[in-house]
């Protein structure tokens, strides 16, 4: 849901002509939840928290850095963004626009294609399923894993 870097040199080197730089300084939305899925990012510098509004509270979902590519699932699906991205320091990211992105896609076997609409599909449905369960009492991030979360142990009986 989050990253995936490009497959070889090539592809970075194609997507540095193809592309547009965009600089954005720490605290700065490179894009929110809910608008339109137009582009998607390779992250060249920096680091960005994917942030989440859930109940009013925005939650770090987690943390990517040099390499990543975000904000692709929209691309694939045309439905809006899931969550947020925002710069924790300043970055540096490529912008992928819909018209690149269709280009790459379509040199890829049909099959593959329908198996990553599948896969955004899947996690789009267990996102919804994870946001409608009661919220955790904490979450624990760390930028190099997935988010953890913190439950309660429930108290022992004696019977």
């Amino acid at each position: 849901m989050v990253a995936g870097s490009p497959q070889t040199d090539g592809d970075i080197q194609w997507l540095k002509q193809s592309s547009t730089a965009r600089l954005s300084p720490a605290g700065d939305r490179v894009f929110r939840e809910g608008d339109p899925a137009n582009q998607a990012y390779l992250l060249q510098k920096g680091r960005i928290e994917i942030v989440k509004s859930i109940d009013g509270a925005e939650v770090v979902l987690g943390s990517v850095g040099e390499g990543a590519i975000l904000g692709d699932m929209g691309l694939i699906d045309d439905a809006p963004r899931m969550a947020s991205a925002v710069a924790v320091e300043s970055t540096t990211v490529l912008v992928i626009t819909r018209a690149i992105f269709e280009e790459k896609l379509a040199k890829t076997d049909p099959f593959i294609r329908r198996l990553l609409r599948i896969f955004v599909d899947n996690i789009r449905n267990l996102s919804a399923k994870q946001q409608s369960a009661p919220l955790p009492l904490a979450t624990k991030t760390d930028p190099d894993q997935a988010p953890t979360t913190v439950k309660p142990t429930p108290a022992k009986t004696k019977a």
